[in-house]
């Protein structure tokens, strides 16, 4: 009853106005958000999750709330999209309204994403990629996330080198990390020649450099790599076209929505780099798979990033051809054992 009479406070007038000011508006929508933050111990974040979701629209509307607020309702939002997947404290329905709620917002404009958004964002996927081991469920989950994010928050960008060029942004800014810069790639696949050298089936062939590396600095460039190759592989991954039937045809055509719709068709250095990279860590993490006896956890992270790859080699597209160009260069060069096997 009194969520009812709550939901009344938010009826808009013909003018798109409401009946509370926008200082009440920023207190109760700060305090429904609190459950949000602990879903865990607080039942009430079916209630408060859904209630937020529904007046979203309306709060951006006509100054109905203060910008401020709203930038961290979003960012709560997000946040949540990233970090939950459904569970007995959260429906699917519930997590679905959530989700849905904050692209919306980004696809109508509501919110718009500045300098100061965007870092916003791209530190809650940093610090959710550095927290405790995650299952590949949960990753993928975060990456169908941000590619949501790329797209809904371009997608009304109209001059099309524009949106491009923010696309890029975008996705520079959410997949920059520390977890996988170039030289704990490098550590990590010298860590896994080395293990296979101590097991008698390659020899190096150089002199190994930093070549000792811990589980605990392992785990977290695999699951920062799985998230950056998962958003990359939803963007730029290309359906092949559905074989129909004569008969299904004139239904095909009324109903059909186009799969690749929002597929990216032109990919900056940074995107091809950034594949380049992950395909180099997911072949080292079959090696070391191989030559260690590794968690089950670790050993799924391992296997769900070996397949996603694959599958991405496995595609027809332009993309495709220009990453394996690269790998054939980079083999040809024959500066380590990983290089090589790529092209198997």
């Amino acid at each position: 009853e009194k969520l009812n009479l709550l939901h009344k406070c938010f009826f808009q007038t013909d003018s798109g106005d409401i009946l509370i000011n926008a200082a009440t508006v920023d207190k109760i929508l700060l305090a429904m958000c609190g459950p949000l933050e602990q879903p865990l111990t607080n039942d009430m974040v079916e209630v408060c999750g859904s209630f937020i979701a529904q007046i979203m629209p309306v709060i951006c509307g006509n100054d109905n709330s203060s910008l401020d607020v709203r930038q961290q309702i979003f960012l709560k939002l997000y946040k949540f999209s990233l970090e939950h997947r459904p569970e007995d404290y959260l429906s699917e329905d519930t997590l679905w309204e959530i989700t849905t709620c904050w692209q919306d917002a980004l696809s109508s404009k509501d919110i718009q994403i500045d300098d100061g958004m965007l870092k916003s964002c791209a530190k809650i996927v940093e610090d959710l990629a550095n927290a405790s081991e995650l299952k590949a469920d949960n990753l993928d989950g975060m990456a169908e996330a941000m590619a949501k994010f790329v797209i809904c928050s371009t997608e009304n960008i109209e001059d099309e080198d524009k949106r491009l060029a923010h696309v890029d942004e975008t996705i520079l800014a959410l997949l920059t990390s520390p977890l996988t810069s170039s030289e704990k790639v490098i550590k990590f696949e010298n860590h896994c020649v080395f293990l296979e050298a101590l097991e008698g089936s390659v020899s190096a062939g150089v002199a190994f450099e930093s070549s000792a590396m811990e589980k605990e600095e392992i785990v977290p460039l695999l699951q920062r790599t799985t998230i950056n190759f998962s958003t990359l592989y939803k963007l730029v991954y290309q359906f092949p076209p559905p074989q129909v039937t004569d008969e299904a045809d004139d239904e095909l055509t009324e109903d059909y929505c186009d799969p690749n719709a929002d597929v990216l068709k032109k990919w900056s250095e940074f995107l091809i780099s950034e594949l380049l990279q992950c395909i180099r860590v997911a072949g080292a993490a079959e090696s070391w798979m191989e030559v260690s006896e590794l968690e089950s956890s670790a050993e799924e992270l391992v296997l769900f990033l070996s397949e996603k790859v694959h599958s991405f080699m496995g595609n027809s597209s332009e993309l495709v051809g220009i990453v394996k160009q690269q790998l054939e260069l980079a083999a040809a060069q024959q500066s380590s054992v990983i290089d090589c096997r790529l092209l198997g």
